[in-house]
């Protein structure tokens, strides 16, 4: 079908043998009916679950090219491959898709993060971005490749990229510490630069008049590349981000004190950040440490609100919190004047400023 979940999606038998060059695929498909319209639906109700392809386009502010998926339940899972097919005088890349190797019913793993229609299409898109010969500092991190096993640079850039547009696609529809959790996750799997691209894609996020495209905003992202990961502050930064994530994911767990000591080891990393500070005075609380996690919220805020680090979401959190804990402790009016702070530097439209509100003027009322 073609490069929409809901659009433009057609069921048909295509005449493979116009793809060039020939491959030992063709014979296995000529012979075959490969769009059944069983595996048709099953793969429009999986790419429904998944990212949204219209949210991509409006990311990327270019519309992806063209794309076919030959959808096939009898090949191995191992037999996926893509190539460029010739439909009329356009160049259409075209996947072929086994089906999962699992009992019952086809499936095609579009719900799936890395293996969803999004992200295909974001391919399409991103990997011109990456130039022929590209290279970067240091060897090719172990298991950073293309999907078919080419450890080479420009593959692993390639895909670092895509994962970090469709994480940030990603903490748009689930939020931030799903997306969080999510970049750990791929930090572990080969692709250590995540967490730096990731920060990056959130200065194309705040400032889309100066770059109203993903193209335009590429040579920031490629300088990601430009260091090895062992040196310098952005590799210690993508380690505390990494870090910061794994202290999160052992917090929603259970693992307070598992959470403190990751947390901890993230903040030495990078003592600037005030998402670790935030995340670790609430690690901090619920391990029973009050005068820990006061002086984090303390060091949030303060980072927060700083001109070079500023990021107010992070100090409007942690001034609710702070003041939650010092309304705790009796100190009514210190939190009152949190809650007055956060209110200041929150935007009008801010989703949460009604619920500040609220809290402030219960506050007020129990004076």
């Amino acid at each position: 079908f073609a490069n929409s979940a809901c659009h433009g999606c057609t069921s048909t038998t295509l005449p493979l043998r116009s793809v060039k060059p020939p491959g030992w695929f063709i014979h296995a498909f000529t012979a075959i009916t490969i769009s059944d319209p069983g595996y048709v639906a099953e793969a429009r109700a999986e790419a429904r679950r998944e990212l949204n392809p219209r949210a991509a386009v409006s990311y990327l502010g270019a519309a992806p090219s063209r794309a076919r998926f030959l959808l096939s339940g009898i090949l191995p899972s191992s037999y996926g491959t893509d190539f460029v097919l010739d439909e009329g005088t356009a160049a259409v890349r075209t996947f072929v898709w086994p089906a999962a190797e699992q009992p019952g019913p086809a499936r095609f793993r579009f719900d799936q993060f890395g293996d969803s229609l999004v992200h295909e299409l974001v391919h399409t898109v991103t990997d011109p971005l990456v130039p022929e010969g590209f290279a970067s500092g240091g060897k090719v991190p172990s298991g950073c490749n293309d999907g078919a096993g080419a450890a080479a640079w420009r593959a692993c850039a390639q895909e670092h990229l895509v994962y970090a547009v469709t994480l940030r696609l990603l903490a748009a529809d689930d939020g931030e510490e799903a997306a969080r959790i999510l970049t750990a996750d791929y930090v572990d799997r080969g692709f250590p630069r995540l967490p730096e691209l990731v920060e990056r894609l959130k200065e194309y996020e705040k400032d889309r008049k100066r770059w109203p495209r993903l193209e335009d905003f590429a040579p920031r992202l490629l300088e990601v590349f430009a260091s090895p990961l062992v040196e310098g502050a952005g590799a210690r930064d993508a380690q505390a981000q990494t870090l910061m994530a794994k202290g999160v994911t052992a917090y929603l767990a259970g693992d307070v004190p598992g959470a403190v000591k990751l947390l901890r080891e993230a903040r030495k990393l990078s003592p600037e950040d005030a998402e670790i500070a935030l995340n670790l005075a609430v690690s901090l609380g619920k391990a029973g440490d009050a005068g820990g996690e006061a002086a984090e919220y303390d060091r949030a805020i303060a980072l927060g609100l700083s001109e070079k680090n500023r990021r107010w979401e992070i100090a409007a959190a942690a001034l609710s919190s702070r003041a939650s804990l010092r309304q705790g402790l009796g100190r009514r009016d210190e939190a009152r004047t949190d809650l007055e702070q956060a209110l200041s530097i929150v935007p009008p439209d801010w989703s949460g400023r009604p619920e500040l509100l609220k809290r402030l003027e219960a506050a007020r009322s129990a004076r």
